[in-house]
């Protein structure tokens, strides 16, 4: 058995050593000193476009009140965020960079300091947030406008904030010195820094006045112009936080979203809506991104971030029914490697649950979240245990709630535990919103401190996340379906509950 286990933990230093030699390592240093510091870490996060995910690093403020770490990242440039407290900036680094910062633990943005290499672009890519060169409109404003207006006018409004975008920009550079990369960066910003919301607009103004569905109530077929001009290269793949909301928008949500659903679903004469093409959604959002999208490279990003969602919820039978769409579309060399080596990656941890779990667990083990997890485990031995990871102040965590219900009530009479764990919230917020929402199962409010380790070692990157364990308390999936993904969620709990 010793044997048998050590074999099993070389494969997977192996396979994770095969990833990393196949899609080339690139990573940055980034090391500083917080002056009268009262926190004790700083977090690096990246993103990964090719297979939409945002890696967090948190680096720990030592006693002397200085940080260092090695952070990867997943292109030769990119931009990262470093968030201190609640604020955060954006810096554009390259691989190879050595960068220093300083600043003042009363405010991020006003203090910083830069040294080392690109010292001139990430001053001045500060400077062009604080000033702020993208203008926008606070949250609480925002909301009233995706209520109030209609779709026309909402338009009208982000176009409006992104000329005055466009003339700040323009003022910006003239007094500034960029390079070519920088100068990219920040025009791509203002290109796109509407493009969210005008794609969020349709889906917030249903929410917002209690419209369930497009059936009763929907944008006309040319809203959406906006998202089909898009025209992208490989030398905008720097912008990867703004670009990856692009191709979110697009695929869910967006005009491909929306053309698939008029191909693929029809109207009954009692009033009742049914798919007419037999094929799951993975399937008719595949065929339609194809079908639909004719930038090449953002079809290929496109196909990466359904594929690489396929990975993330460890659906690997899925993701291999459709791996041909790789060899046929993906020609990005980069992007292709990144997504099969999450690919290998992931596969090797799901065939032994067993060792990965293992592996977390001891990740954990001199840590504040390991009696949380022993906690949770020891509680509901026996059981399938759906964790919800989720935060008081996501709106699309609180959306979540009653399906969570419905999942319960359809699945009483299984061994399922249902958890649930809050992160990155106040306390009392915490206690009104379970308390408000009346959901059963069992809820833990994980403070600050132990937050990063869950994060860290189950790869948490936002919210909501849910997590799923087996009968023996081994990790099934750290990503796996919403409750509103009824119908895949329930597939997938009832086949753990009956082995």
């Amino acid at each position: 058995m010793r044997l048998k286990i050590l074999f099993l933990m070389l494969l997977l230093i192996c396979v994770k050593s095969e990833a990393k030699d196949t899609s080339k390592n690139f990573a940055f240093v980034i090391n500083g000193t917080v002056r009268n510091d009262t926190e004790k870490i700083i977090t690096i996060t990246v993103q990964h476009i090719a297979i939409g995910r945002q890696f967090e690093f948190p680096l720990k403020i030592n006693s002397n009140k200085t940080f260092h770490g090695k952070i990867e990242l997943a292109d030769s440039i990119q931009d990262v965020l470093v968030a201190y407290k609640n604020e955060r900036i954006t810096l554009l680094v390259h691989s190879g960079d050595s960068i220093h910062i300083e600043f003042e633990s009363s405010s991020l943005k006003k203090s910083i300091k830069f040294q080392g290499k690109a010292k001139e672009d990430n001053s001045l890519l500060v400077k062009f947030d604080t000033i702020p060169v993208i203008k926008r409109v606070p949250l609480n404003v925002n909301l009233e406008k995706f209520k109030t207006l209609s779709p026309n006018e909402y338009l009208k409004f982000c176009d409006s904030l992104y000329h005055e975008s466009v003339k700040a920009y323009n003022s910006f550079i003239k007094k500034q010195k960029l390079s070519p990369v920088m100068e990219r960066w920040m025009r791509n910003e203002v290109e796109y820094s509407f493009f969210y919301d005008k794609a969020m607009y349709p889906e917030n103004h249903r929410q917002l006045n209690n419209i369930r569905g497009y059936w009763n109530w929907d944008v006309a077929d040319d809203y959406f112009d906006f998202q089909k001009s898009v025209q992208i290269s490989d030398s905008d793949l720097i912008n990867s936080f703004t670009l990856s909301k692009v191709i979110n928008n697009i695929d869910f949500g967006g005009y491909v979203d929306r053309l698939v659903f008029k191909e693929s679903w029809s109207k009954t004469e009692d009033g009742h809506w049914t798919k007419s093409k037999k094929l799951d959604d993975d399937s008719l959002c595949l065929d339609g991104l194809i079908k639909h999208v004719n930038n090449n490279l953002l079809l290929q990003l496109g196909l990466c971030e359904r594929l690489g969602g396929m990975i993330k919820r460890g659906d690997i039978k899925k993701f291999e029914k459709y791996q041909h769409l790789i060899t046929e579309h993906i020609t990005n060399q980069h992007l292709k490697e990144q997504l099969l080596s999450y690919y290998r990656e992931t596969k090797l941890r799901f065939e032994n649950p067993a060792l990965n779990t293992k592996a977390i667990l001891k990740e954990i083990s001199n840590t504040p979240a390991k009696s949380v997890i022993n906690s949770i485990l020891l509680n509901n031995k026996g059981k399938v245990i759906y964790v919800d990871c989720w935060a008081t102040w996501c709106g699309p965590c609180r959306a979540e709630i009653p399906y969570s219900k419905e999942l319960m009530m359809k699945l009483k009479d299984l061994p399922v535990s249902f958890v649930f764990l809050c992160f990155d919230s106040e306390k009392d917020k915490w206690k009104a919103e379970v308390e408000k929402s009346k959901l059963g199962g069992t809820h833990y409010f994980i403070p600050k401190e132990s937050s990063e380790y869950f994060q860290k070692a189950f790869s948490i990157t936002g919210y909501p996340t849910y997590m799923l364990f087996d009968k023996n308390g081994n990790l099934i999936s750290n990503n796996t379906s919403r409750p509103s993904d009824q119908d895949k969620i329930i597939e997938i709990i009832k086949q753990l509950a009956e082995k």
